[in-house]
């Protein structure tokens, strides 16, 4: 269940904070306090976007801990037909030293995490949908 604060939070971001006591309301700035039937014309939408952010914050749990060690990242790489195309990304970068810095990586890095900006970076530049890297990394993480 949804609280009165989380709703208001929800409905007017930009009231610089809310204190709830009970039905006792007042707004972080001072100004008027909406009253509490217009405050629940908001909690159907504050409930779907809390539990949309608690969906999404599960979501970063989970691949927060899907870590590949540098041989399960490279078979993945290989079966799933992409090698090829990150060392041509790689290739194309103009700057030598973050050109190198990939390089390093890609070669040497222990571990990839999936959350990784690199990782992200090429999972965008390959149109690689998030939830696709996130089957490819579970899948991974089964190779030896």
């Amino acid at each position: 269940m949804i609280t009165l604060h989380e709703i208001l939070n929800y409905a007017y971001p930009d009231r610089g904070g809310w204190i709830v006591y009970g039905d006792d309301i007042q707004a972080g700035d001072g100004g008027l306090v909406p009253t509490l039937e217009e405050i629940e014309t908001h909690r159907e939408a504050a409930e779907e976007a809390l539990a949309i952010s608690n969906a999404l914050a599960e979501t970063n749990v989970i691949r927060d801990a899907l870590v590949l060690t540098r041989a399960q990242f490279g078979e993945m790489m290989i079966r799933k037909n992409i090698k090829s195309s990150v060392i041509a990304l790689i290739a194309s970068i103009q700057d030598p030293i973050e050109k190198e810095v990939l390089e390093e990586w890609f070669e040497y890095a222990p571990t990839v995490r999936r959350i990784s900006p690199k990782v992200e970076a090429f999972r965008t530049a390959l149109n690689i949908s998030e939830q696709t890297a996130d089957q490819w990394f579970t899948e991974a993480l089964s190779y030896e």
